[in-house]
């Protein structure tokens, strides 16, 4: 099974984007796009000033993205907590937490 990066799955996005959509999946997309981004780079700089041997895993950054992009249906706070919970319920899951 291939697991897109999230390079890629940024790209796809991309693409996506540059169809005629709704002004609602737009902001949907570019939600999910800044959000990807800022994770990556987060999680980057995290990992490296703690020496960690962990990769910025993409799973971690696209579920960021997804649980902020969806909590965007309740607004600025909505797509924050649920961006927050996404994120924590996949590092749990990643064994992450309790390094």
């Amino acid at each position: 099974m291939y697991i897109l990066t999230t390079d890629e799955t940024i790209e796809i996005i991309t693409d996506i984007s540059n169809q005629e959509l709704t002004e609602s999946e737009l902001e949907f997309i570019s939600v999910f796009k800044e959000v990807a981004l800022a994770s990556l780079e987060y999680w980057t700089i995290y990992l490296e000033n703690n020496n960690s041997k962990i990769n910025p895993d993409a799973v971690i950054i696209i579920n960021d993205a997804v649980g902020a992009s969806i909590g965007l249906t309740f607004g600025g706070f909505g797509s924050i907590v649920l961006g927050a919970v996404v994120s924590l319920g996949t590092m749990d899951e990643l064994g992450m937490l309790y390094d």
